[in-house]
C-alpha cells in the first residue's frame, strides 16, 4: 500500500532475516494446500489497496509468480521427501491458482518423475 501511494527506495542490504529449515511447514498444512489458499486470499485482499488501474495486472503477475513457486515447491517435496501424493496435491493446487505454461510443464514433469521413480540423484533408481 505504501509503495502504491508514495515514493520508495530499494536497498540491497539485509535488514531482516529469518531462520528457515525443512520443518517450518507441517505436512498437514501442505496436504490441505492451506499455504496456497492463504496466498490466494492475500492476493485478493491486496487488490483493495491498489490503484484501480493496476489491480488486474498485479493480480495476474502475483498469481503467476506464486503458481510457479508452488509447482517448484511440489518438485522439491517429491525430491527431498519422496512423498508423491503430497507433491501432486501441491502441484494441482498451484495449477488451479493459475494454469500457465510453466505450471503445466512442471506438473507433467512431476508425473513423469513419479512414474519412473526419479527423485534427482543417482541412488533413487
Amino acid at each position: 500500500r505504501i509503495g502504491a501511494n508514495f515514493p520508495v527506495a530499494y536497498s540491497p542490504e539485509t535488514l531482516a532475516s529469518y531462520r528457515h529449515h525443512s520443518n517450518n511447514i507441517s505436512s498437514r498444512f501442505l496436504s490441505t494446500c492451506q499455504n496456497i489458499k492463504d496466498i490466494k486470499k492475500v492476493i485478493e485482499t491486496i487488490q483493495n489497496y491498489l490503484p484501480a488501474d493496476i489491480r488486474a495486472e498485479s493480480k495476474r503477475i502475483s498469481t503467476k509468480h506464486f503458481a510457479v513457486y508452488f509447482t517448484k515447491n511440489a518438485q522439491k517435496i517429491y525430491r527431498k521427501k519422496g512423498d508423491a501424493k503430497l507433491a501432486l496435491k501441491q502441484a494441482h493446487a498451484a495449477l488451479m491458482l493459475q494454469a500457465n505454461k510453466r505450471t503445466i510443464i512442471s506438473l507433467i514433469t512431476l508425473y513423469i518423475k513419479i512414474i519412473v521413480g526419479y527423485r534427482g540423484n543417482k541412488y533413487n533408481f
